[in-house]
């Protein structure tokens, strides 16, 4: 077994900023593998409860994690967070306080909040394991985990040489921070195109940890339309009309008509804009989706956001198992991604 993975027992995931790049790909190696032996996993978590934390809706993030943990063997406790408009101050329970209490019920955390740096807080206070879900627009390193295996997966295990298209609201896009950001450890050669309003630029710490990273460049372009035949990869975005060109009156301004060609244009993918894409273009979308991506897309192979969906069932399990330090005796990494030809650097 990975000496790398053993090293993470009794850890968390709050950023993989925490984790070196070797244990990034070994954790996909072990995903990999959970695809293809799940009953040799089966009973991995046998007799280990999860607690399951989200102050914000979630289907496709919660419902993974869930089916991760049952496919492993263990149980699922969920708690139904609080909303954080109520009026009812009195009574809400700090992060602190609950976590250091289901810390001494459960065996590991899941928490999605809309505060940026809650998991954190969330991490300092438990005794066991916390994954972090999503805080704010901050990060969501499972959802990277998933991208990162849809990216080897469809581009024969390498992460080199490729020009990467990211659009939408990129200011508050946490996937979008959390995908860059780990590629610049990952990846080799990389360009990126980053697509969006003027408004909704790349955050510049971002940009920042572009500038820093050898072999690595980014261009900002506000349409996607002259550069989609250029691209080895599209990361969509969601970008609500309230945040295309946003106004002191957001409201009125996102229900004009003007907006809305203009989203339809420069930030919406369809079969149209595709016919000048690359044969190989894969397509991948964190989802939901609003207007961003056309239904009739879907049908296209260059779509891959549901094999993502896929996907992060498998690096959540594999996650769930390393922090529980529940590796499977079986697993040879050696054969991950060997037919793939992978020359990730490690």
């Amino acid at each position: 077994m990975a000496q790398q993975l053993e090293q993470l027992k009794g850890s968390h995931l709050v950023s993989l900023d925490e984790w070196s790049a070797e244990q990034i790909l070994h954790l996909l190696r072990l995903a990999e593998w959970m695809r293809t032996h799940r009953d040799d996993a089966s009973q991995l978590a046998a007799g280990s409860v999860m607690a399951t934390l989200f102050y914000q809706p979630s289907t496709r993030t919660r419902l993974s994690f869930e089916t991760a943990m049952l496919r492993l063997g263990g149980h699922v406790a969920e708690y139904e967070g609080r909303s954080l408009d109520t009026d009812d101050l009195v009574f809400r329970e700090t992060i602190h306080d609950l976590i250091r209490s289901l810390s001494q019920i459960d065996d590991i955390i899941v928490i999605r909040h809309p505060r940026e740096g809650s998991a954190l807080v969330a991490a300092r206070a438990s005794d066991v394991p916390v994954i972090n879900a999503g805080d704010g627009g901050h990060l969501h390193p499972t959802q990277t985990l998933a991208d990162l295996a849809t990216l080897l997966r469809l581009k024969g295990g390498k992460l080199r040489n490729l020009t990467i298209g990211l659009c939408g609201n990129l200011a508050a896009s946490r996937t979008a921070h959390s995908l860059v950001t780990t590629l610049c450890r990952l990846g080799h050669n990389l360009h990126f195109v980053l697509v969006s309003t003027r408004q909704n630029r790349m955050p510049d710490w971002v940009l920042a940890r572009l500038d820093r990273t050898p072999g690595f460049s980014y261009e900002e372009v506000d349409s996607l339309r002259p550069v989609i035949s250029s691209l080895d990869v599209l990361y969509m975005t969601s970008f609500y009309p309230t945040q295309v060109e946003p106004t002191g009156q957001a409201r009125q301004a996102s229900n004009s008509t003007a907006n809305g060609k203009r989203l339809s244009r420069d930030y919406r993918v369809t079969p149209e804009l595709l016919r000048a894409a690359k044969p190989d273009l894969a397509i991948l979308h964190p989802l939901p989706r609003g207007l961003e991506i056309d239904r009739a897309v879907d049908d296209d192979p260059r779509a891959a956001y549901f094999t993502q969906i896929s996907l992060g069932v498998d690096v959540r399990m594999a996650l769930i198992a390393t922090l529980l330090g529940k590796l499977p005796q079986q697993f040879d990494e050696s054969v991950v991604f060997a037919e793939q030809g992978s020359d990730v650097d490690e």
